[in-house]
């Protein structure tokens, strides 16, 4: 059976429980991502600083909860499966986003 088989039971049983910290993690940085592309549209219509202030935050909230997330991630990889990257699309997309929110965070 290969090492990362959804069947297969987890390796270590306590480490299991980073996903009650990964998930939320991940489920906040979409909403931050989603808020700050709201508060970029009403940063372009009002033209104000308090706006643009705003969509900073948002984003540097996205950007703390992005890292948060792959590095949960990464190590509940590593202890579960013995890989710190496995490769999946997943990941890779969420690592996509990263460096996207990485790239336009202040």
């Amino acid at each position: 059976m290969p090492l990362h088989s959804p069947g297969r039971p987890f390796v270590e049983e306590n480490l299991a429980r980073i996903i009650v910290f990964h998930l939320p993690c991940a489920f906040a940085s979409t909403v931050f991502l989603i808020w700050g592309a709201y508060l970029a549209i009403g940063s372009l219509r009002a033209k104000t600083l308090a706006w643009d202030v705003r969509t900073a935050a948002a984003m540097e909230l996205c950007l703390i909860m992005c890292i948060l997330t792959m590095l949960t991630g990464i190590l509940f990889s590593k202890t579960q499966w013995g890989a710190w990257w496995q490769n999946d699309p997943r990941q890779w997309s969420f690592l996509l986003v990263l460096l996207v929110v990485a790239a336009i965070s202040p």
